[in-house]
């Protein structure tokens, strides 16, 4: 994103596509570079993409899974309902600190589902956007 911020013209608009789950070290990065392009006056939008069901609300089946990290390769297995609760308020916590940061740095975030029709999604959005002008 660095490179993005130095290469792209002054004030353009950054659109970013990502479910925004990261450790605390990889998200601070992450805002370290979305500041960046805030300085050099760009734009940025977040549509945060999850699937709400399994990433959100950790609506998984009562029996063991083999979860696997697919960026770090690391693998765990569980039972979803022994850590559903303090999966849910974590991922609740985390997600308030996104949004806050989203705020911090003047940043419209977009949480959209999986499952949602993107003609909608987009439509909404920029409905929305036009009554912001």
């Amino acid at each position: 994103i660095h490179l993005i911020a130095e290469k792209i013209h002054k004030r353009s608009l950054v659109i970013v596509f990502s479910d925004l789950i990261a450790s605390n070290e990889s998200l601070d990065t992450f805002f370290q570079s979305i500041q960046h392009l805030k300085h050099k006056k760009h734009e940025v939008l977040f549509f945060q993409i999850n699937h709400h069901e399994t990433e959100l609300s950790f609506n998984l089946e009562d029996r063991p899974y083999l979860i696997e990290d697919l960026e770090s390769g690391e693998k765990i297995k569980l039972n979803p309902y022994e850590v559903k609760e303090y999966y849910q308020r974590q991922s609740e916590k985390y997600f308030q600190e996104v949004g806050l940061r989203c705020q911090q740095y003047k940043i419209d975030l977009t949480k959209v589902d999986v499952n949602d029709d993107i003609e909608k999604v987009m439509g909404a959005f920029l409905i929305k956007r036009s009554k912001m002008r």
